[in-house]
């Protein structure tokens, strides 16, 4: 579908998940040729790979301080350079406000449309209204030191160019924005898709049509997700946390299913060879909408991944607070 001719960008699109961007791909999917795509180490390699000559990597602080400071000083240099290059000003911009340099891409567009990135676009709106009512001084500290990494003052939607906000509804809705928020269903856009946008969209996610149509039936299905990786828990406290989960609802005989977060660098392969896998780089919402699955209960701490799951399945969602329980000791 993107080919290596020079085109003309009518949009842009900034993500950091798989799931954002699958957003993306079936909301917009009349954009997609036209579009210029800013991707953060989220995005698995093979999925970037897809976009290649498209897109430019905006990488997270990876390797400590050294590496952030050097690679603000690389985006700070590369971006308006990127920007004349493929005469990216002015135009209309997607994607999540909460990333480095979201800042920098929402200022220059014509107006910005939030997509939605997961939970934290319910849950976390008050937590940031609230911090900035009572931490006023602090949260404009924060803000100035935020702006050198290019990153909104106060994300979920309250930037002046954000002008819609695209949520599922998979809980309730923020009382915030409430003007600027269209609630979508996930099963009805891919649905009014043809079968040929929904396969060229199922390439550049790089989702095998075999693997997706398989039939899905475990007693258990968890949700691991990227704590270790962004820095809330140890490796080895993740890895015990997630024992403990299995051990907890595990029992012999009963069919066990991994589907870990695709930032995730855990070899669970290993840790749990009894368990079956689905590959980290396909959204779990597809697979839900393709596949064939009978699923008895789905385990997490607090993944989105499990709202796209109907009703018939049994949601254990643990809650932060378990984190915390590992985090402490």
């Amino acid at each position: 579908m993107l080919g290596i001719m020079k085109r003309l960008y009518t949009q842009i699109c900034q993500v950091d998940t798989v799931y954002s961007l699958f957003l993306y791909l079936i909301l917009f999917p009349r954009n997609i040729e036209s579009t210029f795509f800013f991707f953060g180490s989220g995005i698995p390699d093979i999925v970037k790979e897809q976009f290649k000559g498209h897109s430019f990597i905006i990488k997270k602080k990876q390797g400590g301080v050294l590496y952030s400071l050097l690679n603000i000083c690389r985006c700070w240099v590369l971006l308006p350079i990127v920007y004349l290059k493929y005469r990216l000003y002015k135009k209309v911009s997607y994607g999540q406000d909460h990333l480095i340099f979201a800042q920098f891409v929402i200022s220059n567009s014509l107006f910005y449309i939030l997509l939605e990135d997961g939970v934290g676009n319910y849950t976390d709106v008050d937590t940031i209204v609230l911090y900035k009512k009572e931490h006023y001084f602090l949260w404009k500290l924060k803000s100035i030191i935020n702006s050198l990494r290019g990153v909104v003052s106060q994300p979920m939607g309250f930037h002046p160019k954000i002008k819609k906000i695209y949520l599922s509804g998979m809980m309730e809705v923020p009382p915030y924005n409430r003007e600027k928020i269209e609630i979508f269903s996930l099963q009805e856009s891919w649905g009014r898709l043809s079968v040929k946008v929904q396969n060229e969209i199922l390439h550049l996610l790089c989702a095998n049509e075999v693997l997706l149509k398989k039939n899905y039936n475990y007693d258990i299905l968890l949700l691991t997700q990227c704590f270790s990786e962004d820095g809330m828990i140890d490796e080895d406290k993740k890895i015990q946390m997630y024992r403990d989960i299995l051990q907890t609802y595990f029992c012999e005989g009963k069919k066990v299913c991994i589907k870990s977060h695709p930032r995730e660098k855990t070899d669970y392969k290993s840790i749990f060879p009894f368990a079956e896998f689905i590959p980290s780089y396909i959204p779990f919402e597809l697979l839900v909408l393709m596949s064939k699955h009978n699923i008895k209960s789905a385990i997490t701490v607090n993944s989105t991944a499990i709202y796209s799951l109907d009703k018939s399945v049994e949601k254990v969602i643990l809650g932060m607070g378990y984190l915390q329980k590992y985090r402490n000791e």
